[in-house]
């Protein structure tokens, strides 16, 4: 039986995308935010827009909705899902009341209530489980068990389906799995041996070391170490595009290297560090903050480069998600870190019953 949704507080489309990825179909995505829509079209030109602000009258909005079923007749399975705002709920939220954050929440279980959908799901921060009405089935679904590289831990209410994970601690895919451009290509040639060494890559094996060999490090990373290239002598852990390396003299010098998802550059405060993630590991939570590469090398933190927004995106779990024109970096960030992990929706649209 075809899959039709409704995604609502759709944003630029993180569930639509996991949806179509899952073979569902979507009826509509509703927004109030025009650049957010025209950038859901740009990604999925097939899915028609709707720019509404909701939270209104509930029949009212039913009713507009129900119009976009119709074209699917009523032989279809049909799943309402909903990202209500969730700054309010936050717990990075300290000046705000979290019951405002509850107002587009309920208004939402309200309309599941009166639209009766097959199934249904609502993706939020977990702080809103404490403060759902009794009863409301939920469970608490970590990005990372389903391939994303990220450990993003959110509350999806809802029934009508089991979202089952496809990856295990074990086996989470890391920032420098996903990105893999991150441990650059070329390693630096010594001007008298440049001829020599201009064509070398991680990926090729590694000549014969002499006193004239160019500076390097050892690379590692889980599960992909025996595929990098090994230089005895050399304790560093990762080699970064367009950054000097170590000599092979060096022994036992250590280079760490973080995405930092605060938006922080060389600081080394408590707050700056709280938010890095070491790239063999899933990042911690994207928001709408840029992302920063940088390490810390004998103590010391420096930056490396931001991250683009479309490595941020594949945190998220969407690779090769498009931006329109004329969005500013901000709102990219905002569309990117507000967004629902896209595995994470597919996984539910496969798990209906």
């Amino acid at each position: 039986m075809l899959k039709v949704c409704i995604d609502l507080f759709a944003g630029s489309g993180g569930f639509s995308h996991g949806w179509i990825q899952a073979g569902g179909r979507l009826a509509v995505a509703v927004d109030v935010w025009e650049e957010a829509l025209q950038n859901h079209a740009l990604n999925h030109p097939e899915v028609p827009i709707l720019n509404l602000e909701l939270g209104g009258d509930i029949e009212e909005t039913a009713k507009i909705l129900r119009e976009y079923l119709e074209p699917f007749g009523v032989n279809v399975r049909f799943h309402l899902h909903g990202s209500p705002p969730c700054q309010a709920l936050s717990n990075a939220s300290s000046r705000v009341n979290p019951e405002d954050g509850m107002l587009m929440v309920n208004w939402f279980l309200d309309l599941v209530a009166y639209m009766e959908p097959d199934s249904w799901s609502m993706e939020n921060v977990v702080p809103v489980a404490r403060r759902l009405p009794e009863g409301t089935p939920w469970v608490k679904l970590c990005s990372a068990d389903f391939g994303v590289p990220q450990k993003r831990y959110r509350i999806f209410a809802g029934e009508g389906w089991e979202a089952k994970p496809t990856h295990s601690k074990e086996t989470w895919v890391s920032v420098i799995e996903a990105i893999p451009d991150l441990l650059g290509c070329e390693l630096l040639p010594a001007p008298s041996m440049a001829s020599r060494w201009k064509d070398l890559t991680i990926n090729k094996p590694f000549p014969t070391i002499t006193s004239q060999s160019p500076n390097q490090i050892r690379i590692v990373s889980r599960r992909i170490s025996k595929r990098m290239s090994v230089i005895r002598g050399v304790d560093s852990q990762f080699y970064f595009p367009h950054q000097p390396a170590h000599t092979i003299t060096q022994v036992n010098h250590i280079i760490e290297a973080f995405v930092n998802t605060g938006g922080s550059g060389p600081s080394s405060s408590r707050r700056a560090v709280s938010v890095d993630s070491p790239i063999n590991e899933p990042s911690k939570t994207v928001c709408s903050k840029a992302l920063n590469l940088r390490v810390k090398e004998n103590g010391e933190y420096r930056s490396i480069r931001s991250l683009t927004l479309e490595e941020a995106a594949i945190i998220q779990g969407w690779p090769g998600m498009k931006f329109i024109d004329g969005l500013t970096k901000s709102n990219k960030r905002l569309m990117v870190g507000n967004m629902v992990s896209p595995p994470v929706a597919k996984a539910i649209c496969e798990g209906i019953q």
